[in-house]
Order: C-alpha cells, then structure tokens, then sequence
C-alpha cells in the first residue's frame, strides 16, 4: 500500500510562492472581517449621520438669520420712510419756530441737522 501512495514534491518556487501569498491573502482578509465585525460600523454611521444633521441645521440656522436680518432692515428701511413722510408732511402744515428740535428714533428730517 506504501508503493501506491507516492507524493510528488517536485513544486516549483514559483508555485510555491504563489500559493504562500495566496495563503496570506486569505489570513489577513480573515482577520480584518473579524476586526470590522468588532468595529461596529451602524454606530460609525449613525454618528456620521448626527454629524452631517448638526452641520445642516447650523447651515439652516445662518441662512434663516441671514434672511431674517435682510428681511428686518428691508421693513426698517421702508418705516423710516413712511415716518419721514409724514412728519415732513405735518411740518409742511405747521413749521416748527424758535429752538424746538424733531427727532424721531432713526428718522431724520432736515430739522435734525439744526
């Protein structure tokens, strides 16, 4: 029975060596499955997710007070005409005399400058 069983060993280097980086290959991709299982990548995700939701709402944040303060300085603006408008109007009606000063917040009139 010994006579049947004849093992070759006759493998060339480059077999050889073909077949010991294949082995590694195989080691290694083991191991790093292993490690990612122990990583835990839905935590790794969800914490990028958070990440990204914090920077959106920042972004959102600004924008809005951006549009906001435009928005304010616009209706401000538009105010500040009307008033001027009519108090340039009562004025016309009734000119102030002597030393009394108009001042209305933020309104000016050509009496401020007096």
């Amino acid at each position: 029975m010994a006579d049947e069983f004849k093992l070759d060993i006759n493998i060339p280097k480059k077999n050889i060596e073909i077949m010991a980086k294949q082995i590694i290959k195989e080691i290694i991709e083991s191991e790093i499955q292993e490690v990612i299982k122990g990583i835990g990548l839905e935590k790794i995700v969800e914490e990028k997710l958070k990440s990204i939701d914090i920077k959106i709402n920042k972004a959102v944040d600004t924008q809005t007070q951006k549009v906001a303060s435009e928005m304010k300085y616009s209706v401000v603006s538009k105010i500040n005409a009307e008033v001027r408008n009519i108090v340039l109007e009562e004025i016309q009606k009734k000119p102030l005399s002597g030393n009394v000063y108009l001042q209305i917040a933020r309104v000016e009139t050509d009496y401020d400058n007096y």
